[in-house]
């Protein structure tokens, strides 16, 4: 059957055209801004639709609007990879698509058939998939699908596991810094004391210089993204002279209206060949991307010693050397909003019920333990570097989402032992109902808000402001596409969660009576006897 006349996109071109518009709209502005304003053809409009098979759709009756949601999806930079209107990420892995961030459990989805539809502008990629990507979808899924759901599904880490996965995250998060220096030691020897001296001038310049302000953000990410620039083609330079004469190849004239028009002090000379290469991918904010540089790169010419390597290191340099600059003013600029949502964290923290009723969590999720993400929390102010911050974000993010399956897994096992031990002190008979198959949890992106603010109640939030604004404006620096990725997606959650407690209207406790309702008692409240 052909894809156009599938009742599911029949229904959303019909009842939820608006929905699919803005979503094409969103598309469209992102292609915009990265074609850039010269470019006078209009971006393309395009959605990602999924569309479940209507056999996998049998018993089951999904609310409409998560339906719509989780199945829209708009494009992302790289082309194998989605976002659905949740903020759910979904990657296409040859003909099936596999479950990413801000899901409950991975799973794998076969893709059926795909079809590319034109309406009203807008263009449609529909991909016919096996199953609906919910949770309740797999007892309807075909078996291969189920099989594969089941397969990798994630227990609950509990013991030695548990010790050694901390262990190990942490060694990753250690492992930036170092990787960072032994690059760095590696052109220090190599180019001499000059190239860390004229780091240093480079740096000072922009200490001595520039003026930083709350509310300017961007402006602030823009002008490290151009010391950053500045500072990796003066190591480039000094690592490979030869490369930077004006014949080292076609683009020197590029690189250097690219230098002039940073406004810095471009000193150092015209940049060529290479050096072009990586001072477009570092000015554009790619400083991480192979592809930019390599399709850069002089014809018959190999490519330049670890020019990425160098990039990343000289951006982890420059950070490490504006780290007390940007912390202090953040710490100083944000100190009377700190003030007040540290008030606000305290509120809700002897108020949990209030806070849990007031963001709709649901109740299997309100006695799991968040310590260990409040403590990774408060960990964020002891890294330095930004990638560091968002790293150590994320690592409080899984473990919200380990505790929540652990405390759903011990609950269901308790349930299934009290139904066992009823069932044998009532003398059933073997053909007796077995208790059903407990149905897993799915956290939705508004449980993961309101989960972030409770770990953040528990952490205090101590210079918790502070680690947000660092990470922001290092998150500025990236591409527009890299919106979507992991750590772009927990921190705008972060950023939802600490809005509300700044705005929230706490509720008043009976005079006399103490608040209640912390995490201890809360706990004690839902989780079940055995």
């Amino acid at each position: 059957m052909a894809l156009g006349s599938h009742p599911f996109l029949q229904r959303l071109l019909h009842r939820h055209e608006r929905l699919l518009s803005a979503a094409a709209g969103a598309t469209a502005a992102s292609e915009g801004d990265k074609k850039g304003s010269s470019v006078s053809a209009p971006a393309e409009r395009s959605v990602v639709v999924l569309l479940p098979s209507e056999d996998s759709m049998r018993g089951l009756n999904p609310a409409e609007q998560l339906l719509v949601e989780t199945h829209i999806c708009t494009p992302t930079a790289t082309a194998s990879q989605f976002v659905n209107l949740r903020g759910q990420g979904i990657h296409r892995e040859d003909r099936t698509l596999v479950s990413g961030f801000g899901f409950s459990s991975s799973f794998r989805v076969e893709i059926l058939a795909e079809e590319v539809i034109y309406n009203d502008g807008v263009v449609l990629q529909c991909f016919l998939i096996a199953a609906p990507l919910l949770p309740n979808a797999a007892a309807a899924a075909p078996a291969s699908s189920t099989a594969s759901a089941r397969g990798n599904a994630i227990e609950p880490t509990t013991g030695p596991d548990q010790a050694r996965a901390t262990a190990e995250e942490r060694e990753n998060l250690e492992k930036i810094e170092r990787a960072i220096l032994a690059e760095t030691s590696r052109w220090r020897a190599k180019a001499g004391a000059a190239v860390e001296n004229q780091l240093d001038e480079e740096i000072r310049f922009f200490k001595e210089t520039y003026v930083l302000a709350l509310g300017c953000d961007a402006e602030i990410a823009l002008r490290l993204r151009e010391l950053v620039t500045l500072c990796t083609q003066r190591v480039l330079g000094l690592l490979a002279p030869a490369l930077a004469s004006p014949q080292g190849g076609s683009n020197g004239g590029a690189a250097t209206g690219l230098v002039g028009a940073l406004g810095g002090r471009s000193s150092a000379g015209p940049a060529a060949g290479p050096l072009a290469a990586v001072a477009a991918a570092v000015g554009g904010g790619r400083f991480l991307g192979r592809g930019a540089a390599a399709s850069q790169r002089p014809e018959g010419q190999g490519p330049p010693a670890s020019n990425e390597g160098v990039a990343t290191a000289v951006e982890g340099f420059v950070f490490l050397r504006v780290h007390d600059t940007l912390w202090t003013f953040a710490v100083k600029a944000l100190s009377k909003r700190q003030a007040r949502l540290e008030a606000k964290l305290k509120g809700l923290r002897e108020n949990l019920p209030f806070l849990y009723d007031r963001l709709q969590v649901k109740p299997l999720l309100r006695g799991v333990s968040f310590h260990a993400s409040a403590e990774l929390l408060n960990q964020l102010s002891a890294w330095k570097l930004p990638q560091q911050k968002t790293a150590c974000l994320a690592w409080a993010v899984r473990n919200l989402q380990r505790a929540c399956r652990s405390h759903v897994h011990q609950l269901h096992a308790r349930q299934q032992r009290r139904a066992e031990l009823e069932r044998k002190q009532a003398r059933l008979g073997a053909a007796a109902a077995l208790p059903s198959s407990p149905q897993p949890v799915e956290i939705t992106v508004d449980d993961l808000v309101a989960l972030l603010l409770v770990a953040a109640a528990l952490s205090g939030g101590r210079q918790l402001l502070a680690n947000v604004w660092l990470m922001t404006v290092f998150n500025l620096q990236k591409p527009r596409e890299a919106q979507f990725d992991e750590s772009s997606f927990y921190l705008t959650t972060l950023h939802s969660a600490l809005s509300f407690a700044l705005v929230v209207d706490l509720p008043e406790a009976p005079s006399g009576l103490p608040r209640t309702g912390g995490e201890p008692a809360l706990r004690a409240a839902h989780l079940e006897r055995p």
